[in-house]
């Protein structure tokens, strides 16, 4: 049955109603207008929802910085729309009132009351790298908005141990009345389970955007309901890109490949021997579920290949971002053939783009090594190793 619970209020402070069954938040109103009546200062806040059993709590508490003053409520039998049901905020501690609360501050992240956008206290990052981390429970099937105010560049990211799963870099837009910004991602994840949530100072390569500061205040994660974006941010929901399957040009697709585990798949046997930092993205993955990430003067990603005498290979790397993704093939422990400085050709999807290593075996075992000789990351997806007849290209041996 439908009812609608009823209260009214008076005062500055933010009444918030609350309907639960068997423990779990059924609906509330924190968020609903306070409709005034012909009674100097009082109005009234509605609640309506949908009951799912016999026995229910109704809960009313201030989530206000001034007291309220609450009387005559009611709840009676309804026949009319369902309020916003308003869902849980994911996030502990989102203005940063309490310090630091729920999050891991790192690197230079402070808690601190020379600005805010609301209430009294934001985080400040004092410098590059500075990171603000928190853990929550997120659950699949489910679209979410992360949204917070800034004052700069920063990162905004979701993990799972070592796979990112959503990522805003610096994308912002205007907030009415303020000189704050606004910064948001939507986002799913695979299953179920505990991801980190982090905000960090990252000033993309130009240092003097950040001269004035960083500041990050009033962050959230609310789920969509019914496809209709959360409190803050944007009016239209961007529900994360399902491009159709990319399918690799079909000389790639062949059993005779001599990398094992191309995409970097989650497998018992990863197949490749990484050194350096080891991180992945289920951000727009060119094939399968995942990318990698290759981090400058980190990340060193080897293969063993077992090659045939004298035969000519191309090694094809598909990458994005922009770091300068290297391979290197090396024979005995001397380099054999090297590309860094080769051109990224470009595909129809995205900014993917591909990148050649053409070179003649000198033996039976080869090692592959691919890098980042550049200054930023740069991430790779399905590395391919096939027999080739077209010309060498430059072995950088120099």
């Amino acid at each position: 049955k439908r009812y609608r619970l009823r209260c009214y209020v008076s005062g500055p402070g933010s009444l918030s109603m609350e309907v639960s069954f068997k423990n779990n938040r059924l609906s509330k109103n924190f968020f609903g207008e306070v409709k005034p009546i012909a009674r100097e200062g009082w109005g009234y806040k509605d609640l309506v929802f949908d009951s799912e059993g016999i026995s229910h709590t109704v809960s009313l508490y201030n989530v206000g910085e001034h007291e309220c003053i609450v009387d005559f409520c009611t709840l009676f039998r309804f026949s009319g729309v369902l309020t916003d049901p308003e869902p849980q905020q994911v996030l502990g501690n989102p203005s940063f009132e309490q310090a630091p609360g729920s999050w891991t501050l790192t690197d230079g992240a402070q808690i601190q009351t020379d600005q805010s956008f609301s209430g009294n206290r934001a985080i400040t990052f004092t410098r590059e790298g500075s990171k603000a981390t928190q853990r929550v429970f997120l659950r699949s099937d489910t679209l979410y908005r992360l949204h917070c105010y800034v004052k700069g560049s920063i990162r905004m990211s979701v993990w799972s141990q070592s796979t990112m799963f959503a990522q805003n870099l610096g994308d912002v837009f205007d907030e009415q009345v303020s000189n704050w910004k606004n910064q948001e991602v939507d986002f799913e994840v695979g299953d179920s389970g505990e991801y980190s949530v982090i905000l960090e100072r990252d000033n993309q390569g130009s240092p003097d955007l950040q001269s004035s500061g960083v500041w990050v205040d009033e962050c959230s994660i609310f789920p969509a309901t019914n496809g209709v974006p959360p409190y803050a941010g944007s009016e239209s929901y961007r529900q994360p890109e399902n491009p159709s399957r990319w399918v690799p040009p079909p000389r790639l697709q062949g059993t005779d490949g001599k990398i094992k585990n191309p995409s970097f798949e989650l497998q018992k046997d990863f197949r490749w021997v990484v050194s350096g930092e080891l991180k992945f993205t289920s951000v727009e993955p060119l094939h399968g579920s995942r990318s990698m990430f290759v981090y400058p003067m980190s990340t060193v990603a080897r293969q063993t290949l077992y090659l045939t005498r004298d035969q000519r290979y191309r090694v094809r790397c598909y990458v994005r971002g922009p770091g300068m993704l290297t391979m290197e093939i090396r024979f005995k422990g001397n380099r054999l053939s090297k590309n860094s400085v080769g051109p990224v050709q470009a595909i129809a999807r995205g900014d993917w783009g591909y990148t050649n290593l053409v070179f003649d075996a000198l033996g039976i075992t080869h090692e592959l090594e691919i890098y980042n000789d550049g200054d930023s990351e740069v991430i790779v997806d399905f590395c391919t190793l096939f027999t080739f007849s077209g010309a060498l290209t430059d072995p950088e041996l120099s």
